[in-house]
């Protein structure tokens, strides 16, 4: 937790951090303290460790976490906690090899694959653009045809990184009155991935300009997730500038709405910092 502070106040490198969760943590017996120790090493190769040096880190890290995922003296919990973090950082070619041989397999992590994973596989497809993507969301549409399937097939269509794509999903959030509010707030994630920062960035600015229509026209909660998305889902100065300049242009913003734009871009000043110290 220590040097977890210092990697957040610049003064541990990122992937000297990762490298020691990834030396430690198959040895962690706590199932409540694994799940922490990966989302940590998944927010220091995602966001924080300079672009350059990324894919070193995630080829080990994939290792780890697939050998850990396959660890059958783990039990089901500490398995799934690698499962799920290899999911969300998978990249390399074989990295995206072990990705689709999930869709195929009976079981996972010493329990049946359930559709919850094959979602999460096939948006992590869609998100890096493999060959088999669009096979893979179609096959999986046919399987899972609950409501919530559905629901997931429109999620995972955001992940699609064509700008056209982007262009019909941003315009539908403010013109398909008939868009469930749940499907258009569970694809936010999705449509920012990080890995598509060069074609969501020119999102950024429109989508703070309309909070004034978020805030009148949505549910209370779902401001906190536009926000956490569109801002969230970028690391570079870039979008931190165009945060900085709608404050500044707009400096009779409500203060509730100011005070959240700024809670939302603190991880995002953070990661800047971060990486400006570290490239």
């Amino acid at each position: 937790g220590a040097l977890w502070d210092q990697v957040r106040d610049a003064q541990l490198m990122p992937e000297r951090f990762a490298a020691l969760v990834l030396a430690e943590v198959p040895r962690e017996k706590d199932e409540q303290i694994v799940p922490v120790l990966l989302g940590r090493l998944e927010r220091s190769i995602r966001a924080y460790i300079a672009p350059a040096k990324v894919p070193t880190v995630t080829a080990s890290a994939e290792r780890t976490l697939w050998d850990g995922a396959r660890d059958a003296s783990k039990p089901y919990g500490i398995r799934k906690a690698f499962l799920d973090a290899f999911i969300g950082l998978a990249s390399s070619t074989d990295g995206i090899s072990k990705l689709e041989s999930l869709l195929s397999a009976d079981s996972a992590a010493g329990e049946p694959v359930r559709d919850p994973t094959r979602w999460a596989v096939v948006d992590r497809m869609i998100v890096l653009g493999t060959p088999r993507a669009g096979r893979s969301l179609a096959a999986q549409v046919a399987r899972d045809t609950t409501p919530d399937g559905r629901r997931r097939a429109f999620v995972a269509g955001a992940a699609d990184g064509s700008a056209a794509v982007k262009a019909d999903y941003f315009s539908r959030y403010f013109t398909d009155r008939t868009l469930n509010e749940d499907w258009a707030s569970g694809s936010l994630g999705a449509f920012n991935a990080r890995e598509q920062q060069d074609v969501t960035l020119p999102y950024l600015r429109p989508a703070l300009d309309s909070l004034p229509f978020i805030q009148a026209n949505r549910r209370i909660f779902f401001l906190g997730s536009w926000l956490g998305a569109f801002i969230g889902g970028h690391t570079s100065d870039a979008a931190l500038q165009t945060v900085k300049r709608f404050l500044a242009d707009h400096p009779r913003l409500p203060k509730d709405l100011r005070e959240k734009v700024l809670q939302s871009s603190d991880e995002l000043e953070r990661t800047v910092r971060i990486r400006k110290r570290w490239q």
